[in-house]
């Protein structure tokens, strides 16, 4: 009785969780956390996944590539933001760092420019020392390298730049 239990939930909780993932892309840490809400046993929550894999309802890759579109596109975010929230799905480093490797390098500092222009007229300061300083606290808040950040902000022609770090 209690396998035939166990196996309804595992059924029922595959159809919910395929639906849920054919409209829209989830990760296996997403799905075990709406699982656990279902209080389901970790058994249970394993079999489900694996049904999931198996019929492609989740995968890895996929869901970073596009999770990574998504944050460059509609957030504006830069690759060290979107790398820290991967992991905090505990996406496998090799898959973050693969999609990564199909980028280009162009593409994750594209938002930038635009964001720093923004930015630029809402701050305020009382030196360009003062807002340029925190510009640059922005754009690292947004998850961009330091690199880019001072490259971008040259490019601007923006003057009394801190040092390099």
């Amino acid at each position: 009785m209690i396998k035939y239990r166990s196996m309804n939930n595992v059924n029922s909780a595959f159809s919910r969780m395929a639906h849920i993932c054919s409209q829209k892309e989830c990760c296996v840490f997403d799905i075990k956390q709406k699982l656990r809400r279902k209080e389901l046993s970790d058994t249970e929550i394993e079999q489900v996944i694996e049904k999931l894999v198996a019929n492609k309802y989740i995968d890895e890759a996929r869901f970073t590539r596009i999770y990574i579109d998504d944050k460059l596109r509609f957030n504006k975010w830069g690759a060290q933001k979107i790398k820290n929230h991967l992991r905090a799905k505990f996406v496998p480093t090799t898959i973050i760092e693969n999609a990564f490797s199909e980028i280009e390098n162009d593409k994750l500092t594209h938002a930038l420019p635009d964001l720093l222009a923004k930015k630029r007229k809402s701050v305020k300061g009382k030196s360009e020392y003062e807002i340029n300083t925190k510009l640059i606290r922005y754009a690292l808040g947004k998850g961009f390298m330091m690199s880019d950040v001072l490259k971008c902000l040259k490019s601007m022609n923006v003057n009394d730049l801190p040092d390099d770090m």
